[in-house]
């Protein structure tokens, strides 16, 4: 069996909740068929996250992407900016040779902030 890291780290500090290195894998571990499926369910399982402390993606002030090849972003891009429309966040991509889970293509991280 694999040892598949499905939750990841939700670190609090001050007003700031990070969401860090969410991926769009289920919860046996697989991907789905097409990268923008896997971004959005990334996006959903920080929705989630960010739940359970009183926000939202649209207190997202920073996401970051990061993925194996730069191109591989257009897939979804529109996703993200579909998500995040409301907050214009600033945004970092980021390109990784690899990740722990060899199935995965993408990690999506996040910065929220509680509203002042």
């Amino acid at each position: 069996m694999l040892n598949i890291r499905l939750h990841h780290d939700i670190t609090l500090y001050g007003d700031n909740v990070a969401c860090s290195d969410f991926n769009g894998l289920n919860p046996e571990g697989e991907r789905p068929p097409h990268l923008a499926e896997e971004c959005r369910q990334a996006l959903n399982a920080i929705a989630d996250a960010l739940d359970t402390h009183d926000l939202t993606l649209r207190d997202t002030r920073h996401l970051i992407a990061m993925l194996r090849a730069g191109e591989d972003y257009t897939h979804c891009q529109h996703i993200i900016e579909t998500a995040l429309t409301a907050t214009h966040p600033a945004m970092t991509l980021r390109i990784v040779p690899r990740f722990p889970n060899p199935e995965q293509r993408i990690a999506l991280s996040v910065v929220a902030s509680y509203p002042a």
